[in-house]
């Protein structure tokens, strides 16, 4: 599943293939892939994208999970919204990939298009103001790449009597972080999933702080390249250091890998260097 890292690559990306060039041709492949700001299908998207044909792409940034897309249109400045959801992923190439939704035809560039196999990702096109209207209304926490959150701001954050792990993918309080991160981070910062954030010291948020930016900058570093994967393809390999790994040795002392549920969501983590109680 997407995670900030994942959104962050297809940013890089779409500067690369797209940023300074014109949409020549732009084609619908699922119709239920636009979305109006209430995240409904909009009535025509044939229509609703086909307003993009001639801008030029200015920029493009990512808030959270979100990419922002800033297009320059024959009717003035346009925002093209992506949320990959659980599939999502832009590539370029001249055949459709596996789970096309939309295509872009870029001048002298190559085919940008939108897949997605589970069709739960969204694009969303409208003024700048009234897509950022939609991204203020989400309550996103503060983003944690490309500058770490400091120890001081995570224990604002994340302050509570309950588990840390929940916490985490709590987005008003950090944006884009998901389940995988979670996992990683705490094994990182060897901090249990069941710990409560109250019970954290100055050296644990110390560590929190460092472990999320070593793991964002290890993602990023691992998955850059033209084409995102994520761990339900059948050819994707597991860069993670205990995520989807049960039973295996942990990477520090060889202890087993254990995993657990919880809100239907696994969480892995060593017994071994992740004490529950502290360290």
């Amino acid at each position: 599943m997407p995670e900030l890292p994942e959104v962050e690559v297809a940013r890089r990306n779409l500067e690369r293939w797209w940023v300074g060039r014109s949409v020549q041709e732009v084609a619908v492949v699922d119709e239920k892939v636009v979305v109006d700001t209430a995240r409904a299908p909009v009535a025509d998207p044939y229509a609703a994208l086909a307003r993009l044909e001639g801008a030029t792409l200015r920029a493009v940034t990512r808030r959270a999970k979100l990419l922002r897309l800033e297009l320059d249109t024959p009717e003035g400045p346009l925002v093209l919204l992506s949320h990959f959801k659980m599939t999502g992923k832009f590539v370029h190439g001249d055949e459709a990939p596996r789970g096309a939704r939309a295509c872009f035809r870029v001048a002298r560039g190559p085919v940008v298009w939108f897949a997605d196999v589970r069709r739960f990702g969204w694009l969303m096109l409208d003024t700048p103001a009234a897509i950022d209207g939609f991204i203020e209304a989400q309550g996103y926490g503060p983003e944690p790449w490309p500058d770490p959150i400091a120890p001081d701001v995570l224990r604002h954050a994340l302050q509570s009597s309950s588990a840390i792990k929940p916490r985490l993918l709590d987005q008003s309080r950090i944006a884009g972080l998901g389940n995988i991160a979670a996992s990683e981070i705490l094994f990182r910062a060897r901090i249990h999933p069941h710990t409560a954030p109250s019970t954290l010291d100055d050296d644990g948020w110390r560590r929190l702080s460092a472990a999320i930016h070593a793991h964002l900058a290890f993602v990023l570093e691992v998955e850059e390249g033209d084409e995102i994967q994520y761990l339900s393809e059948a050819d994707a390999v597991n860069p993670f250091l205990v995520y989807g790994r049960e039973g295996a040795p942990c990477p520090e002392c060889d202890t087993p890998i254990e995993r657990e549920r919880t809100g239907g969501r696994p969480t892995f983590w060593c017994s071994r260097c992740q004490i529950e109680g502290g360290l």
